[in-house]
């Protein structure tokens, strides 16, 4: 009966951990991915870079928890830590090379399939968009607010904030315009005219207040042509003003803007 009793208080004991250790899983989850110092993961790959040029690297064929993988990421922590005064904890820079590994071992992975501009290209352009989305926020939060009506603010903030990404236009890579650093900009198939009239408010008061801040390389260059509106479908989550499901899917003018 005593034994009966110890192992089922052990069996409960190894639940008990076991739930503790799903627990700070989904916490762990829900926090998203680690945040770095921005400079640190500049100075991991510019380490690792150092050492690849010796013929030392990761080996990608097995996990980075791996023995030789542990003395890779020991020699870039004792590297950067030797050159920050331990400006960086181990586990800091232990995370932020694993980041690291899992990115060139993808890249790797997708070379293989060849998949691996296609992979660049999307990231690419996901950047772009999330580059307009907060530069657009920049903008509502500027001490002079462009020139909206109070509904319209109320508006903007609702797409920026609540819409996101899905509201930004699409544009196309400066490969397929005919002028330096110089994108298409493709409206959205789904988009209402109000809109795509409080964007255009929002980013001509962020060119002028560029201007004055001397940030000249936001400058815009207009173009007149014809082009396919974007092919992206309305969002799951629709913000009713924003769209139009009665606009054509046809033709329309095309704006061409540079680092916009």
């Amino acid at each position: 009966m005593q034994r009966e009793l110890t192992e089922c208080k052990q069996l409960i004991e190894q639940q008990r951990n076991e739930i503790e250790f799903l627990k700070s899983k989904l916490s762990a989850k829900k926090q998203g991915p680690p945040k770095f110092d921005r400079a640190l993961p500049v100075e991991v790959r510019r380490i690792y870079g150092e050492y690849v040029l010796k013929n030392e690297c990761y080996d990608f064929s097995h996990r980075f928890d791996f023995i030789e993988n542990k003395a890779m990421t020991r020699k870039i922590i004792d590297s950067i830590q030797f050159l920050h005064r331990r400006s960086y904890t181990p586990a800091e820079i232990t995370m932020c090379c694993k980041t690291y590994f899992k990115s060139l071992k993808d890249d790797i992975q997708r070379d293989l399939n060849g998949i691996k501009d296609k992979h660049r290209k999307a990231a690419a352009r996901r950047e772009r968009l999330n580059s307009k989305l907060n530069r657009r926020k920049r903008c509502l939060n500027f001490g002079v607010k462009p020139p909206l009506s109070s509904d319209q603010l109320h508006k903007a903030n609702d797409m920026l904030l609540n819409g996101g990404l899905a509201y930004m236009s699409s544009d196309e890579s400066e490969d397929e315009c005919d002028e330096k650093n110089t994108r298409l900009v493709r409206r959205l198939s789904f988009e209402s005219p109000e809109m795509t009239q409080i964007k255009r408010v929002i980013d001509e008061h962020y060119l002028q207040v560029a201007d004055k801040r001397g940030l000249s390389k936001l400058k815009r260059l207009v173009k007149s042509g014809r082009s396919p509106l974007s092919s992206r479908t309305v969002p799951k989550k629709v913000l009713n003003w924003a769209v139009d499901i009665f606009l054509p899917n046809s033709p329309d003018s095309a704006v061409q803007y540079t680092n916009l």
